[in-house]
């Protein structure tokens, strides 16, 4: 028996007679979408359903009803019956795959909303749905289903593929923008795998997607990955031990990956990459901190923040205190009195009310330790805060702020001019990786957005993406 819409193949030679009428009479009712037909076969048989299920090949009612729309029968089924949801048929699809093939997309969000985790069944040769979302170009099922189930991304096929090789395989460079754009938001609340290994990951046959978008001479597809260079690997080999470079096919194609290569080369560049890879493992760390675990880390952190704040109060030895014939003042901020001073490990003979009375070596040692302890612990404390609530911004930016005057009393209460201007260089340093929390901060906040706009992206009117704000 083969119905009409196409690929859902019913081989019943095996079955009794009985066994086969009733089969037949549950698709005919799957096909009409008809509750009460279900339960009069139900009634006949009870055990109807049961012997569908025996069978680890076979197109279910649900294969039908998922493949004809059919959003409330199928719910019902599931209710019924929630191993149908994963049986495939003798095609090696399950219900979830075959109402994506026919664009029934009320049908896929009624699965994934009974179970996310449907999101990550695999069919044939591996396709999980977020690989044939991939394929179709659908950017809000892309966002749907990365949204329920974000792990989802690190499926792979039987030829060890990504989404995002399904995506610059079939030329869909929309979904490719959009996947590599998600990876940037959320390694930021600790996916795993990285961003770093999704974009570098490697087929069967050890190609990148870096390697066959420059193999299919896809520029488009290449720009998006330039434009990441801080993470994919311009220099990874596929089997045959070739780059993407080395594989080149166009002039256009070679100057674009020369001058991605040449930027890596900078050793600022090299630099900043390496502070990035850095904070995304730290980030992953502390998002993946077992949430039983966190009130006794946010405690020992808190704790640890509070007694190093404490310290730029009342540093070791105190502080001048000022009188009537000097009154305190930021006068040893001026960098050029550097000169003057002639040693960094006596005490400042100056005086001025409110700095430090510790030599100047001693007090780059004390603010150093402190600054690292306080920020780093701070920092920590972000961290730990769940996300996807108002919390983060109540105690995030307090934080934020409070960084910024300790770093300010440490100035203030350096004792010489060479001290605050070592400070001043540490700080740098330091406040660099203060501002790796700016986008670790936006992408904790409740409701944020991420509006794809693209001129030619689609056929509507205004031909611009508008996908669906993440919650996570």
């Amino acid at each position: 028996m083969t119905y009409n819409h196409g690929t859902i193949f019913i081989f019943t030679l095996n079955m009794s007679i009985i066994e086969r009428s009733t089969y037949e009479e549950l698709n005919v009712a799957a096909e009409e979408g008809n509750i009460s037909h279900l339960y009069a076969v139900i009634e006949k048989d009870p055990f109807a359903l049961e012997n569908i299920d025996q069978r680890p090949f076979i197109a279910t009612p649900l294969h039908v009803a998922a493949s004809f729309g059919r959003v409330q029968f199928a719910a019902e089924i599931m209710r019924l019956k929630p191993s149908f949801a994963l049986k495939p048929n003798q095609q090696g699809w399950c219900p979830i795959h075959l109402a994506l093939q026919r664009d029934q997309k009320r049908m896929v969000h009624c699965f994934i909303t009974i179970n996310k985790d449907l999101i990550r069944l695999k069919g044939r040769e591996g396709f999980t749905p977020l690989h044939l979302v991939s394929q179709m170009g659908d950017l809000n099922l892309l966002n749907d289903f990365l949204k329920a189930c974000p792990n989802s991304i690190e499926d792979v096929t039987v030829r060890n593929e990504t989404a995002l090789h399904i995506a610059v395989k079939n030329h869909q460079n929309y979904s490719l923008k959009f996947l590599v754009r998600w990876l940037k938001t959320y390694w930021y609340i600790g996916a795993e795998p990285s961003e770093y290994t999704i974009l570098n990951w490697k087929d069967e046959e050890d190609n990148t997607i870096l390697h066959i978008s420059t193999s299919y001479n896809d520029r488009e597809a290449i720009r998006v990955l330039a434009k990441r260079k801080i993470l994919v690997d311009l220099k990874a080999k596929n089997s045959e031990g070739l780059t993407a470079l080395e594989i080149a096919g166009t002039e256009e194609t070679r100057r674009m990956l020369e001058k991605a290569n040449e930027d890596d080369q900078n050793i600022m560049f090299k630099l900043f990459k390496f502070i990035y890879r850095l904070a995304e493992t730290i980030q992953s760390i502390l998002f993946n901190v077992p949430s039983e675990d966190r009130e006794t880390y946010l405690i020992v952190v808190t704790l640890i923040a509070t007694a190093t704040y404490q310290a730029s109060l009342s540093p070791p030895g105190g502080l001048y205190q000022p009188d009537t014939g000097n009154q305190n003042s930021l006068s040893h901020l001026n960098v050029g009195s550097i000169l003057n001073s002639t040693a960094i490990n006596t005490k400042s003979s100056v005086g001025v009310g409110g700095n430090s009375v510790m030599s100047t070596l001693d007090f780059i040692i004390f603010s150093l330790t402190n600054m690292l302890s306080f920020i780093l612990s701070s920092f920590t404390i972000f961290g730990l805060i769940p996300s996807g609530s108002f919390l983060v911004v109540l105690v995030g930016l307090p934080l934020w702020f409070l960084q910024l005057n300790y770093i300010y009393s440490m100035l203030v209460i350096s004792p010489t001019p060479f001290a605050t201007t070592s400070v001043c260089i540490i700080l740098i340093v330091l406040y660099i990786t203060m501002l790796l929390e700016i986008p670790v901060f936006f992408a904790k906040v409740p409701g944020r957005g991420l509006l794809l706009m693209d001129r030619s992206a689609t056929k509507n009117v205004d031909r611009i993406h508008r996908v669906k704000t993440f919650s996570f």
